[in-house]
């Protein structure tokens, strides 16, 4: 029940503001006849913003499956027992990065590949989307690795080499008997990126190339503009969007992934 009320105050209140703005007729006091789906309507008319809706999706997408493998690879190394003094770092690291705020991260970005320097030596990527990308996967990368630490810490080496023994070879085995056992693990970090980067707002801001806006800078434009009910109205479309991404690919793992993938990795996770 604490956590109900807990939830219902940090998430429900301004999800439920938001949509009654985004309902509202503009400068309208709260009564029924001033609500309205005008606000919605209106989002089909402005141009760009179902680019900046596909845009983001698409990155999100990607970046999920980039913090996915390289946290994966990264919670097994820091799982390990005996760890040398080079994963204590990375542990650290991984760690403090969890600390670092978006904003810092991305004005560091700027600072590093604006450069001239690097322009010299023919890295010259400021400006471009593969700088998102990467802004993205250092953002993800900390939570990724520790919400995939515990699960990894469960998978115990004989396991493999029992795959091993049997005539598997290393990327097999850890298919056939790993990855069943951290399916719904690797369900959850997957998705739990892609939430996280589908409205992400600082390094959208600094980073976004030329002629793109990804849908979090979008929703600010449109409330600088003083549209609050056009404003809201796509933060609440994105919100939409990024719940049913969640609850599609929850509901497909369900009934299309392999029974042992479910099972076991629900009983043993």
């Amino acid at each position: 029940g604490v956590l109900v009320v807990i939830f219902f105050v940090a998430l429900g209140v301004p999800i439920i503001g938001a949509l009654v703005s985004s309902m509202l007729k503009p400068f309208a006091t709260l009564s029924l006849h001033n609500f309205t789906l005008s606000a919605y309507r209106g989002l089909f008319s402005v141009s760009g913003l179902g680019g900046s809706i596909g845009f983001s999706f698409k990155l999100a997408v990607l970046n999920g499956f980039l913090a996915l493998f390289l946290g994966a690879v990264i919670a097994r190394r820091l799982s390990k027992r005996g760890t040398t003094f080079i994963d204590k770092l990375l542990d650290v690291t991984v760690l403090a990065a969890i600390a670092l705020p978006g904003l810092v991260l991305a004005a560091g970005y700027i600072f590093a590949y604006n450069l001239p320097i690097l322009s010299g030596l023919g890295i010259d990527i400021y400006g471009t989307v593969l700088v998102l990308i990467m802004a993205y996967l250092a953002g993800a990368l900390p939570s990724t690795t520790r919400v995939l630490a515990g699960p990894m810490s469960q998978v115990r080496g004989s396991l493999l080499d029992a795959g091993r023994v049997h005539g598997s070879g290393l990327a097999q085995s850890w298919w056939r008997c790993a990855v069943p056992l951290l399916g719904p693990s690797l369900l959850w970090a997957w998705l739990l990126t892609f939430a996280a980067t589908f409205l992400e707002l600082p390094a959208s801001e600094l980073l976004a190339p030329p002629g793109t806006q990804p849908v979090a800078v979008a929703i600010l434009q449109v409330l600088g503009k003083s549209n609050i009910s056009q404003g809201t109205a796509l933060s609440i479309v994105a919100l939409l969007i990024d719940l049913g991404m969640i609850i599609v690919i929850s509901i497909l793992f369900r009934f299309l992934a392999p029974k042992g993938w479910r099972r076991l990795g629900a009983n043993v996770l």
